[in-house]
């Protein structure tokens, strides 16, 4: 990250600063700084704050802000049924947000998802403003690009469709698992910007079982060597199961996990907390988000319960219950800031 870069992540870090407080910051020389915010002006990356005032003797401060007409950024997040693409400025305020309603994915190919964000851009006289294209669907995607599996459609499989967007749009594009999204929403969150180290458990038993999440962890994304971390379908596999020989495939995994947790309340009890043990020592998050219809909020308080008679309270991780709602949509907008300004 090169000087300027530095002071455009200040800035955006701390919303507006004077040229003396980036000195400070940056340890640097007021000339110094002088000289690269004037570059960074010249070439419309940053401008004058006219919003903010502070009362001080003599000469007011000028603060510098990111310029918000730089250009914009496009979320493109897929759920079963919809599209949903949301607009904001180059520091991430929301402009627009559109739900584009789809009877099937199957019939989704990388030439027809490159049709649909093309047409939206075109329709919403978009092209000359976006800077960044950022994409979440639900699958696994490799560290090339790749796709190697997704339950979107299987036309999409072993695809690199980040890399055709990028080709034929000529913008650039990034493409993330819808949950890892939701982990990096929940890590902006001002709330949550503390915790180093998270875990995100999501368990939905709509039209279709899907069980999986997402792992940040020293404040980074960890996707593990094939990017199967998150898989937490796995974690239900016990004696009975390996026993059995079958092949411990995704979809099997999520059919056997949902089994363990339509049962009696102690005993989906009992597996979250057999569950949430065996990540504690692997993976020691500082708070883990469970995003399921199935738990209660009073059966999470017995989960805990359950687990501070067995471990000490020093490795226990803060377990909340949350609903994901626009988290992954706003996950894609989270993405992009960090691309965009690293």
């Amino acid at each position: 990250m090169n000087n300027k870069e530095r002071i455009i992540n200040l800035i955006r870090k701390h919303e507006v600063l004077t040229k003396p407080q980036i000195a400070k910051l940056m340890n640097f020389s007021l000339p110094t700084v002088n000289k690269y915010v004037n570059e960074l002006i010249y070439e419309k990356s940053l401008e004058i704050d006219t919003t903010t005032r502070r009362r001080t003797e003599g000469k007011p401060p000028i603060y510098y802000r990111l310029n918000r007409a730089f250009g914009k950024l496009l979320g493109v997040f897929f759920t079963r049924n919809n599209i949903i693409f949301l607009v904001t400025n180059v520091v991430g305020n929301i402009e627009k947000k559109t739900f584009k309603r789809i009877i099937s994915t199957k019939n989704l190919t990388k030439e027809k998802i490159c049709d649909i964000i093309s047409k939206y851009m075109r329709e919403n006289n978009l092209k000359k403003d976006i800077k960044f294209i950022s994409i979440g669907i639900p699958g696994i995607i490799g560290k090339s690009g790749k796709i190697l599996e997704t339950t979107l459609t299987s036309k999409l499989k072993d695809q690199k469709l980040g890399e055709y967007l990028e080709e034929e749009l000529e913008i650039p594009i990034l493409v993330e698992n819808d949950l890892n999204l939701v982990a990096k929403s929940l890590h902006n969150k001002k709330e949550y910007q503390n915790y180093d180290n998270l875990i995100y458990i999501h368990i939905s038993n709509e039209n279709k079982t899907v069980v999986g999440g997402s792992v940040i962890i020293n404040n980074k994304l960890y996707t593990g060597m094939s990017s199967c971390v998150g898989e937490f379908s796995y974690l239900a596999v016990d004696s009975e199961l390996i026993k059995s020989d079958k092949k411990l495939d995704f979809e099997t995994m999520e059919e056997y996990f949902l089994e363990k947790l339509n049962k009696t309340s102690e005993e989906k009890i009992e597996f979250l907390s057999t569950l949430i043990l065996r990540l504690i020592p692997t993976l020691n998050p500082e708070i883990l988000f469970i995003d399921c219809k199935l738990i209660t909020y009073e059966e999470i308080k017995l989960i805990n319960s359950r687990i501070e008679k067995l471990i000490s309270k020093a490795h226990l991780p803060l377990i909340k219950k949350i609903e994901s709602k626009d988290l992954g949509l706003n996950g894609t907008i989270t993405h992009a800031l960090e691309f965009l300004y690293s």
